[in-house]
């Protein structure tokens, strides 16, 4: 009778080394262990989802890791290069207080807002503050 090599994925499998009639011995084997199995054990065992081809447990998560990868790639968008940036100054955003910002951030401030800045002086830090809380009190 001829043996195969086959990988175990059941927790523990104990192999009968006695003959019957004579006291129950056993080898026990446990989880990725490689055993060989006769033809009869194999179908049985197969059967029973106990036992694999070698490197079959490895092939099943490469494949389901590839599945994985695929989805994400699915789920991104067909061109992120044309996706918009994120608006700074959005509804319910959190913004620092203007007494907080700098020159910098109070333009973009002014300009997400649609606050015209036009005759002030946007070198001084003070005016364009003034200018952005006089237009928000309007």
């Amino acid at each position: 009778m001829s043996t195969k090599q086959y990988e175990l994925v059941a927790v523990l499998w104990d192999e009968p080394t006695s003959k019957p009639g004579e006291p129950f011995v056993f080898k026990r084997h446990r989880q990725g262990d490689l055993v060989e199995l006769s033809e009869d054990d194999a179908a049985r065992l197969l059967a029973a989802g106990a036992v694999v081809e070698p490197g079959a447990v490895e092939r099943a998560q490469v494949e389901a890791l590839r599945l994985q990868y695929e989805a994400a790639l699915a789920a991104l968008p067909a061109k992120p290069d044309e996706e918009p940036a994120p608006d700074p100054v959005q509804e319910g955003a959190v913004v620092k207080p203007l007494t907080e910002m700098g020159l910098a951030d109070l333009r973009d401030y002014a300009k997400a807002k649609e606050i015209d800045l036009t005759g002030v002086d946007q070198r001084k830090v003070d005016e364009v503050r003034e200018a952005i809380a006089k237009a928000e009190a309007a």
